[in-house]
C-alpha cells in the first residue's frame, strides 16, 4: 500500500507541474493577444505589464494597456499554488540533504507568484526605501523558482536520472538571465531578458512534470532517497 501511495503522489505530483505550466503559458498568451494599442512586444515589455488592469498609464516608460489583466494575475497565483502541491507531493523523491532546500525554494517560489498576482507592478512601496510588493514578489517567484529546478536537477545528476542535468541547466540559465535583469540588462532589451529568466522555471514545471507523470518503473520513478 506504502508503494502504491507514493506511486499515486508522484502521478499527482507530475500532473500539478504540467498544469502549472501550461496555466501560465495560457494565461499570458490570452493575455498579450489582446493588447491592444500600442502593441505588446515580448522583447521589449515585461511580463508584468500583462498584469496593470488599467489602460493608458505610462510605466518606467511603457504605456501599458493590458484588457485582460485579471487573467494574467489568475495566472500567476494559479502557477504558484499549482507549483507548490507539486513541490510539496514530490518533494520526499529527493534526498534528505536536497528536501528541505527544496521545500523552502518552492514556498518561496509560490508566495512570490501569488504577491506578482495581487500587486500589480505600479503598486506602491512597502515603506520608504523598500521596494514595492511586486518587486518582491517578482524577485522571490524568479530566483527561487529557478534554485527549486537547480536543487531538483542536482537530485536528478546524482541519481542518474535522464532528466537531472536539464532540469539543473534550466535552473542555472534562469539565475544567470535572472543576474543580468538585476543590473539593468546590459543593454539587451529587458523583456526578452525577463523571459529568459522566468521561462525556464516553466520549462522545469513541463520538464518535471512529465518525468514523474511517465516515470514507469521501480528503476525511473524518483521515489527511493539517494544515499
Amino acid at each position: 500500500m506504502t508503494g502504491i501511495m507514493a506511486r499515486l503522489r508522484t502521478r499527482l505530483g507530475g500532473v500539478a507541474f504540467l498544469l502549472a505550466g501550461f496555466a501560465y503559458l495560457l494565461a499570458e498568451t490570452i493575455t498579450a493577444a489582446a493588447w491592444q494599442t500600442p502593441a505588446y512586444d515580448y522583447a521589449v515589455n515585461y511580463i508584468s505589464d500583462l498584469g496593470v488592469a488599467r489602460c493608458g498609464v505610462e510605466y518606467a516608460g511603457r504605456v501599458l494597456c493590458s484588457p485582460l489583466a485579471g487573467v494574467m494575475n489568475a495566472g500567476f497565483i494559479v502557477d504558484g499554488v499549482l507549483f507548490l502541491v507539486a513541490g510539496i507531493l514530490l518533494a520526499p523523491v529527493l534526498s534528505p540533504r536536497l528536501r528541505a532546500l527544496f521545500v523552502v525554494a518552492v514556498v518561496l517560489h509560490a508566495s512570490g507568484n501569488v504577491l506578482i498576482g495581487l500587486f500589480d507592478e505600479t503598486t506602491g512601496a512597502l515603506a520608504a526605501g523598500l521596494p514595492s510588493t511586486h518587486v518582491v514578489g517578482a524577485t522571490l517567484a524568479i530566483l527561487f523558482g529557478n534554485v527549486a529546478a537547480i536543487v531538483a536537477g542536482s537530485w536528478g545528476i546524482r541519481a542518474a536520472h535522464r532528466l537531472g542535468f536539464v532540469a539543473l541547466l534550466l535552473g542555472v540559465v534562469g539565475v544567470a538571465s535572472f543576474a543580468v535583469l538585476a543590473v539593468g540588462g546590459l543593454g539587451l532589451p529587458e523583456g526578452a531578458i525577463e523571459r529568459a529568466a522566468v521561462y525556464p522555471i516553466t520549462a522545469f514545471e513541463i520538464v518535471a512534470g512529465l518525468a514523474a507523470l511517465f516515470a514507469r518503473t521501480a528503476a525511473d520513478r524518483p521515489l527511493a532517497d539517494t544515499p
